[in-house]
């Protein structure tokens, strides 16, 4: 079997133990269900990080399909096909601050890009008003709001200790902003 990487583009958490062991379990008896072949993108595991572990472990081959779409398209994919994971709404807020970075990038980026193709204009801001949107659209995709992500990312700049137990769903982010 072939070994693969995961993607900078997932940051999804992997399963827990039990939901990795049910997974397993499920794939000997049924081996890899080809539906849902595992995502690549760039050589690299873009979705299905957690099918492909429990398809090593088995000892089962798995499927793999190669995404279509530039790095921007890749991002957002990623984001809106992980709905399923049982996280809390503190969780999905850290999650959305840990993508933020990745797609600030991709803006920028954008942005620069459209700017060469027109002449600039005076006093224009768009790393503020990028910033902003990116927020916001973090907000909508991971079902939290822009001041759960504001709180998220001053903790994981302040306090990441805090933040790892968040992370780990031991504490709400709401307590670990009082406890800061």
């Amino acid at each position: 079997m072939r070994e693969l990487e995961k993607h900078q583009f997932n940051l999804y958490p992997e399963m827990g133990e039990a939901e990795k062991s049910e997974l397993v379990k499920d794939m000997q008896t049924n081996g890899f269900d080809p539906q849902f072949a595992i995502v690549l993108f760039e050589g690299k595991v873009l979705d299905g990080w957690n099918r492909y572990l429990a398809a090593q472990e088995s000892g089962k081959l798995f499927k793999t399909r190669e995404f279509v779409g530039d790095r921007n398209d890749a991002l957002l994919y990623t984001i809106r096909t992980n709905k399923r994971r049982d996280l809390t709404q503190s969780q999905k807020a850290i999650l959305a601050t840990n993508y933020k970075p990745l797609l600030e990038e991709e803006a920028k980026a954008r942005s620069e890009s459209n700017l060469k193709n027109q002449k600039p204009k005076s006093g224009n801001s768009k790393t503020q008003e990028t910033k902003g949107k990116v927020n916001k659209v973090l907000a909508q995709q991971f079902d939290t709001s822009e001041t759960s992500i504001k709180q998220a990312t001053k903790l994981k700049k302040e306090n990441p200790k805090l933040l790892k137990q968040v992370e780990e769903g031991k504490m709400s982010l709401g307590n670990a902003v009082k406890k800061h």
